[in-house]
């Protein structure tokens, strides 16, 4: 059972990353937006509210867009594709942004590069 869902927002070639302020692996590297998934709500719904939450936009799930990664099948990456709304960082970002899939800044999220290799180009 999925604990965490991950949302890969993509808007054409680009790719929205948050720069991250956990004091974790993810401490000052670009990683996607994502979070828990509460109790009785699905990978998608969770991805939907964690972009509205961590990044104040609207975003779409992509049916059957699902993926585990490395085998950690506690967390599910969901393509999710840009609706409507400003990119603003919660707390958990120092800073939020676009980025072109062919040009992620060096200090992105080495699983994060790696899925975009993966799955988006």
């Amino acid at each position: 059972m999925y604990k965490a869902a991950v949302s890969i927002i993509v808007k054409g070639d680009k790719v929205l990353m948050g720069y991250a302020t956990s004091k974790d692996f993810r401490y000052k590297k670009w990683s996607f937006i994502g979070g828990g998934i509460e109790r009785g709500e699905s990978p998608i719904e969770a991805a939907e509210r964690e972009s509205r939450e961590e990044a104040n936009i609207v975003v779409t799930a992509r049916p059957g867009e699902l993926y585990s990664v490395d085998g950690k099948e506690s967390i599910v990456y969901v393509i999710c594709d840009y609706v409507k709304g400003m990119p603003v960082p919660n707390d958990e970002f120092f800073q939020i942004g676009w980025f072109d899939i062919n040009d992620l800044p060096i200090d992105t999220l080495e699983l994060n590069a790696k899925i975009i290799a993966n799955l988006l180009k």
